[in-house]
């Protein structure tokens, strides 16, 4: 699954990633509900940073081809270096990073020579049955180690 935008905005965010996660709960082991709730949170940690610190076009991917699925977000931010080791308490930034490095089972963050970051996190939700075989419009450019070419705002 594929979704891409020309802007990003809180109420973008807030409804993709209610998307996302009705999505992987149709997909989910039953049962699953606490590791629904920690993909929930690193969803949203993820998607709130491509708002607060990324403004502009951006693209998420979700990639279940293996047992947990992995979230890839590219942004056309000025990027960040991952450094998961625990903010400040009272900082104004960097809990969320540290938050999604705790849960996720693996986190990525590579900045692209076009521009922009991408993050990539393994969710610690287990499948059911097989996802839905929906291709990717961008043709998984995450897959390929190449940006999102930036079509007009588009869901798949």
């Amino acid at each position: 699954m594929c979704w891409t935008s020309d802007e990003s905005d809180a109420a973008i965010a807030s409804a993709l990633r209610r998307e996302i996660q009705s999505y992987l709960a149709a997909h989910a082991r039953e049962g699953d509900d606490a590791n629904l709730d920690i993909a929930a949170l690193i969803i949203g940690e993820l998607l709130a940073n491509v708002v607060r610190y990324a403004p502009g076009r951006f693209c998420v991917a979700l990639d279940w081809r293996l047992e947990e699925p992995v979230l890839i977000v590219h942004d056309s931010g000025p990027g960040f270096a991952l450094e998961p080791e625990a903010a400040e308490l009272h900082s104004e930034s960097g809990r969320g990073l540290y938050i999604v490095s705790y849960f996720a089972r693996h986190l990525r963050a590579d900045r692209l020579p076009s521009g922009g970051m991408r993050i990539a996190a393994t969710l610690p939700v287990a499948r059911v049955r097989e996802p839905s075989l929906t291709p990717c419009p961008m043709q998984s450019p995450h897959l390929q180690n190449r940006p999102c070419t930036w079509p007009s705002a588009s869901r798949a």
